[in-house]
């Protein structure tokens, strides 16, 4: 195979032949081209970029076999070291967008607008990319391009190969990005007997179970890498390629034969071609439990909100009308509570945002109710609490205890004196993650 070791990076190199000018882009795509400013996003699915393959000139030359480079730090400098013929490029005329998230609102913002220190990564991926190269001897990476690679294997697809190099690091204790570099530039030199020969396990068995039929390298690479050979894909009617392999990693298994039994049931449940979010999580269910939560009239998103509760308590918290979500924001705040007890604050008209401080500061309702009637909040409720006072010895006005001394600590720019946590002892006991938090930082403080 030829290298290109005096120009690794093709400076010389025209793009590959494509419409100029180009084509429209895609909706989703001119919709990030067109973002002017910073964008509130309520619905990620109009948002989220379809990756590359999305682009009219790269669909074309995935059709006539190329495969586009994954976009995993181990391989951005893949191009630089490969054979010159299976390598080609396309000027890359992806919308280039980020996302923000400042606690309650969900941003989008055009790369040019970056202006605050909190939307800029604490590294940047060229830094990454050019300090990689020069530990491999390569010059950084060209920006501007979108690189499509072949197999230097025929029978083997693009992504298996990658695959290959990174257990090839694994084989010998090497796991850094650059480690995987040097497997590639070695395996390279490889021919496809020696490939062949050295790969053993479930996907070389589903390679080979293929080629037998006569299918090879990207038309069966997504089977190939999850170990669906030709028997496990019967099993797996009226999904494509890429949704068999979908559900083979959606799944929990050790092996591909596991994940397809697994899938099997799924599929026999009634669950859709596309297999849902976290549904992995499921795995320490057995088929019988997840039949008794569908009959129930749980999905799956709910399942995974609500793990860690019998069907039973999750039937009272759905029969007193809280949500999974809902259900979930109020468990991961205080795990033991119960919908019984969660249900004593709505009674008491102590509902949203205000409920979930009030659990999470560890009250019941009617400590909560008392304390409200006098105007405190939770977390100043729980400095009376700790001083062995109740919502009785409150008197109007008062936030806060007599004789309180408030440690010594910085006020957050823009917070509310009220609104501040105060470092004090919670009763044994208390509830909620405030004391499990202040209790943890005592704990590290003291071993110090």
């Amino acid at each position: 195979m030829i290298l290109g070791m005096d120009d690794p990076w093709g400076l010389e190199d025209a793009a590959t032949p494509h419409p100029v000018p180009p084509e429209p882009l895609p909706p989703r795509l001119a919709k990030l081209a067109a973002l002017s400013g910073p964008e509130v996003v309520t619905d990620w699915s109009d948002w989220e970029s379809p990756g590359p393959q999305a682009l009219p000139e790269v669909a074309t030359l995935l059709a006539q076999g190329w495969a586009l480079l994954e976009q995993d730090p181990r391989f951005v400098l893949m191009p630089a070291i490969w054979p010159t013929v299976l390598r080609c490029w396309l000027p890359d005329r992806m919308p280039k967008t980020y996302s923000s998230f400042d606690g309650q609102t969900s941003r989008i913002i055009p790369a040019g607008q970056l202006c605050h220190p909190e939307h800029h990564q604490s590294r940047a991926p060229e830094a990454f990319e050019a300090e990689l190269a020069a530990e491999v001897g390569l010059p950084a990476p060209l920006p501007g391009r979108i690189w499509l690679l072949r197999s230097p294997w025929p029978t083997i697809g693009l992504k298996m190969v990658l695959d290959l190099f990174a257990r090839r690091c694994d084989e010998q204790g090497r796991y850094e990005a650059a480690d995987v570099i040097e497997a590639a530039r070695e395996m390279l030199r490889w021919d496809e007997a020696h490939i062949l020969a050295w790969w053993t396990g479930e996907e070389r068995d589903a390679a080979s179970a293929w080629q037998a039929q006569g299918r090879i390298g990207e038309d069966v690479v997504e089977l190939v890498h999850a170990g669906i050979g030709p028997d496990l894909w019967a099993r797996m009617p009226g999904l494509s390629v890429e949704q068999a392999a979908a559900w083979r990693w959606a799944v929990a298994g050790r092996t591909a034969q596991e994940a397809v039994d697994r899938v099997v049931f799924f599929r026999s449940a009634g669950l859709p071609d596309t297999p849902p979010a976290d549904l992995y999580r499921l795995a320490a269910m057995s088929e019988s439990d997840v039949l008794a939560w569908f009959g129930g009239g749980f999905d799956v998103p709910a399942m995974v909100q609500l793990m860690g509760l019998t069907l039973g308590e999750a039937i009272t918290w759905r029969d007193l009308g809280y949500s999974p979500a809902r259900t979930q924001e109020l468990l991961q705040v205080d795990p033991s509570l119960t919908a019984a007890e969660a249900d004593t604050f709505t009674q008491a008209g102590i509902v949203g945002a205000h409920q979930m401080d009030w659990i999470q500061h560890g009250f019941t309702s009617s400590e909560a109710a008392a304390y409200d009637e006098n105007d405190v909040q939770p977390n100043e409720a729980r400095v009376w609490q700790s001083m062995g006072l109740r919502p009785g010895d409150v008197r109007p006005g008062q936030h806060l205890p007599a004789g309180y001394q408030r440690g010594g600590w910085a006020m957050p720019a823009g917070m509310r004196m009220r609104d501040a946590q105060h470092s004090v002892q919670d009763p044994p006991g208390t509830r909620g993650v405030i004391a499990e938090r202040d209790g943890q930082h005592r704990h590290r403080h003291r071993r110090r």
